[in-house]
């Protein structure tokens, strides 16, 4: 699985970059998001990681610019402030999962391989020709 990690804070970035590297799992890293959204539109990337409070363009600004691209890409949102702004925002923009700072690791590794699972599974629909009964 190919992931980008988003988090204006180098410290934080590099606990998950270093979480994910654990794993095996490939990945970039940046804190600066408009540069990783343009690694994701030119990239192959299975997952984007990303902050929700960041200068310039937040983590839900993150989500439209890559859904854009991919509307059923899969968006993972940390925060250390849960803001009502988040929740107001319209549904089609929000993530597929969100964790509080500071992220609870165990519960963070079992959601990225259950969603490596998911895109493997994805990833066989689509590569395996449907076989149609004619009656």
């Amino acid at each position: 699985m190919n992931i980008i990690l988003i988090d204006d804070d180098k410290q934080n970035v590099d606990l998950l970059g270093f979480t994910v590297e654990r794993l095996g799992f490939s990945y970039k890293k940046f804190t600066n998001p408009e540069c990783a959204v343009e690694a994701y539109v030119s990239g192959d990337f299975d997952l984007v990681v990303t902050d929700y409070e960041m200068p310039g363009m937040n983590g839900l600004d993150v989500i439209k610019a890559v859904r854009a691209h991919n509307p059923l890409a899969i968006v993972i949102m940390v925060s250390g402030n849960v803001s009502l702004n988040l929740l107001q925002e319209k549904i089609c923009n929000l993530p597929n999962l969100f964790f509080s700072k500071p992220i609870d690791i165990k519960l963070f590794i079992d959601t990225l391989y259950g969603y490596e699972n998911q895109i493997k599974r994805n990833a066989v629909r689509k590569e395996t020709p449907q076989n149609f009964a004619v009656t």
